[in-house]
């Protein structure tokens, strides 16, 4: 185990920790295959299609693809790629994304 910071407070800390879960998983960094940055973030809403924020990362867990979403609060959380579609008024739903994030 390895310290990154010390001293931080927790609105400090939580982006940190969120961009390192992108790179790092428990076993160490990821496979650069296992993860994609969205160009632009994208707002999503979650499976009870209420708005979850703003998609700006997915990440591949073992065979299961996570979307990192920042909250209106500016805290990051992670969601299941099945719960997760592209707000309405945006365009092509983020299910057709993920569909084609597993193709590859």
């Amino acid at each position: 185990m390895s310290w990154k910071a010390t001293d931080l407070c927790e609105n400090e800390a939580r982006p940190q920790a969120a961009d390192l879960n992108v790179t790092f998983n428990q076993y160490g960094q990821r496979s650069p295959d296992d993860r994609r940055q969205v160009s632009s973030p994208v707002p999503v809403e979650l499976a009870a299609w209420t708005t979850a924020g703003e998609l700006d990362y997915w990440v591949r867990d073992q065979s299961e693809w996570w979307g990192r979403v920042r909250q209106p609060d500016g805290h990051h959380v992670w969601i299941r790629a099945m719960d997760l579609r592209r707000a309405p008024g945006i365009g092509k739903g983020a299910q057709i994304e993920v569909v084609q994030l597993l193709r590859r």
